[in-house]
């Protein structure tokens, strides 16, 4: 409380201060900003109440200090470059004329870019964003040009950058606007080509480049002389030592592949680059485009250039690099694996189990969705690589496999949310992951093994339960229509281990009423191979364990009402497959 209310007087005196004529109190005021800026990075992480409260004020009671910021970035400047011929401006002058509108800058970027792993400010500063983008895209307004105009000074170039990143993140109108200024591209352009000098260059950098990302994202076009820009940002990725930056650089390639530009990536070079990216720390600075996480370009770009025709041969160069495992690593630790995760998971019930959520900044849902397509990629063209994968008792790829289907993955990816816009997009690649893995386990029983290879993968199939996970996978998270995969996958699993069959009926007891409710519409739905797969299953079950476990298919084929009206039906049914299993 008392820090709250000793923010709310110092945004007072801010607000007056800049209210003062232009040249008055230049001092004071670079000062007060950088105490603003600083008060911004203690309140961002700081609770959702006292960080929305703050934010908000200055869109409301606090408007002046907004509003001060906004003039003091539009007031004329000395010029950032003296023409030839020019008179020179003294050094002293010039830096103490660049102060104001640098701190300026720093507290305006302050107020709106949305810091990694603090969301409780994030709903406030997109408020602010949005009002500065309406400021942006009004014809009238000085604003766009100023901050255009810096994009290449030394000093305000970060802050601004900054600025327009996060205006662009709510506001397509802006990200057209800008795809149509030659100087901002211009600009943009000569910074990811290391052809302008600024401070920090590195982090301007990372930021140009995921906003160009962003633009083509949103544009789904190319701004003007960004096609010429492929080898130059190949370059970039390939030869870059600072992680951050790879990563962008990837992300923008990414994109401007999916555009139809080329550029000259040799495989050495780029599987070095991945490798080198993956295995370093992570220094996330900034949250990247459209909710994507620190990795998920970097995994877009690599599923990008493995799936272009003739790449066979590069395939399997990558299936059998070092960075091939070290990816897999590092997903397991974004998705924080809990430790023995094949021993000590949770048992065969529907419960949600309590497990740390996946670090969302490194890896989104939609990067989980791009690692798990390069994975079926590479196995198709690889199958015995997949199966000397999941024969490795506990290997990294079974305990992440076994791990994307179960509840304690499957609840926050079902909840995971926009980093900026807060509507639900993890729901969206909830059955791309799950019919995706399914695919990876079924590589198994679609290729010739012999039965000590195919025992070892059953076994790791029994210690990772997974005809419970697809069991509930199917009750909880899937449509019926996208169900066949997993109910095949569970059937065969069923059929060829006496373990899995059991894990499947202790599923059943665990939760009859859900698990019945699925399985009673799956038997009477209209799709005959669901239906045939799960007859298969029941005969199985009816014929292999004691009377005891079968209480809930006589409850199946009998119906409610114990009519055996379901059964009727399925004896009845059009297809043959269909009709011919009740009789197993």
């Amino acid at each position: 409380q008392v820090f709250q209310e000793a923010a709310n007087l110092f945004l007072d005196l801010l607000g007056k201060l800049l209210a003062q004529p232009d040249d008055s109190e230049q001092t004071l005021r670079r000062d007060s900003l950088m105490c603003f800026t600083v008060l911004c990075e203690a309140m961002d992480g700081n609770s959702w109440t006292v960080s929305k409260a703050f934010y908000s004020s200055l869109l409301t009671t606090q408007r002046a200090v907004l509003n001060g910021l906004l003039h003091g970035l539009t007031v004329p400047q000395l010029p950032f470059h003296s023409p030839p011929g020019a008179p020179q401006v003294s050094q002293p002058l010039r830096e103490q004329s660049e102060d104001l509108p640098g701190a300026m800058s720093s507290a305006l970027a302050a107020i709106c870019t949305a810091p990694v792993g603090l969301p409780s400010c994030w709903e406030a500063k997109e408020q602010i964003s949005r009002h500065l983008a309406n400021q942006l895209t009004e014809d009238s307004s000085q604003l766009r040009p100023s901050l255009i105009s810096g994009l290449q000074h030394p000093i305000l170039c970060l802050h601004l950058l900054k600025v327009l990143y996060s205006c662009c993140h709510v506001s397509e109108h802006l990200c057209h606007l800008l795809g149509q200024e030659p100087l901002a591209l211009e600009s943009l352009l000569l910074l990811v080509q290391g052809k302008v000098k600024v401070v920090d260059w590195e982090e301007a950098t990372e930021v140009a480049l995921y906003l160009l990302s962003l633009l083509v994202l949103r544009l789904q076009d190319l701004p003007s002389g960004m096609e010429k820009l492929g080898n130059e940002i190949a370059t970039l990725f390939t030869h870059s030592h600072i992680v951050s930056l790879v990563t962008a650089a990837a992300c923008l390639l990414g994109q401007l592949g999916q555009q139809g530009v080329t550029f000259d990536l040799q495989p050495v070079e780029w599987i070095a680059a991945a490798s080198h990216a993956l295995s370093a720390p992570a220094e996330v600075r900034l949250t990247p485009p459209a909710g994507c996480g620190f990795y998920d370009g970097l995994l877009i770009l690599l599923l990008h250039l493995l799936t272009q025709p003739g790449k066979g041969s590069l395939i399997r160069d990558v299936a059998s690099s070092e960075m091939w495992t070290v990816l897999w690593h590092r997903f397991s630790m974004a998705l924080r694996l809990p430790e023995e995760v094949s021993a000590q998971e949770e048992e065969p019930s529907l419960s949600r189990p309590q497990s740390p959520e996946p670090d969302w900044t490194l890896i989104s849902p939609q990067g989980v969705a791009a690692l798990l397509s390069l994975a079926v990629a590479i196995f198709t063209q690889e199958p015995q690589l997949c199966l000397s994968h999941l024969s490795q008792r506990g290997s990294t790829l079974m305990s992440t496999l076994k791990h994307l289907l179960s509840p304690s993955f499957l609840h926050p990816l079902g909840r995971a949310l926009h980093p900026l816009g807060r509507a639900p997009h993890g729901s969206e690649f909830l059955p791309f992951v799950v019919l995706s893995v399914c695919q990876l386990l079924c590589f198994p029983f679609a290729l010739d093994v012999d039965d000590d290879l195919l025992g070892g993968v059953l076994a790791d199939f029994v210690d990772s339960e997974i005809a419970a996970h697809l069991l509930q996978v199917c009750c909880h998270h899937l449509p019926l229509p996208q169900a066949e995969l997993p109910v095949s996958l569970l059937t065969r699993l069923a059929l060829t281990d006496p373990t899995s069959l059991n894990q499947f009926v202790n599923a059943v007891a665990a939760s009859p009423r859900t698990v019945i409710s699925f399985l009673s519409v799956a038997l009477l739905g209209d799709q005959p191979v669901l239906t045939s797969d799960l007859l298969s299953l029941l005969a199985h079950t009816a014929r292999v364990l004691s009377p005891s476990h079968l209480s809930f298919i006589q409850e199946l084929l009998a119906g409610s009402d114990e009519s055996y009206r379901p059964l009727r039906s399925l004896l009845g049914h059009p297809e043959n497959s269909v009709r011919a299993r009740p009789y197993g």
